[in-house]
């Protein structure tokens, strides 16, 4: 792999705030690492990994929806009932 200080070609000058780059350089040192290579293996970290499935994405709706008490028919209700709404307003 090419490392960011070498190969000009790939570098990425990315305005940070101060608080930012403090957490940032406190994070890295924690790890024994510069800036520079705790930003890079941490974007290597997050883009390296399988997208989040469906449920993944879903779970904190599902989540809310069993917080709210609700059941599928007044869920299945309130989709038909915004569904013909759309449709009247679309159509009228």
């Amino acid at each position: 792999m090419s490392s960011p200080t070498t190969d000009p070609a790939l570098c990425v000058l990315v305005p940070l705030s101060t608080d930012l780059a403090r957490t940032i350089d406190t994070l890295a040192q924690q790890r024994g690492q510069d800036r520079v290579q705790f930003i890079v293996d941490f974007l290597q970290e997050q883009l390296s990994g399988s997208p989040p499935s469906f449920k993944e994405r879903m779970a904190p709706m599902a989540a809310d929806f069993r917080r709210s008490g609700m059941i599928e028919e007044d869920l299945d209700a309130l989709v038909e009932q915004e569904r013909q709404s759309m449709w009247d307003e679309k159509h009228s």
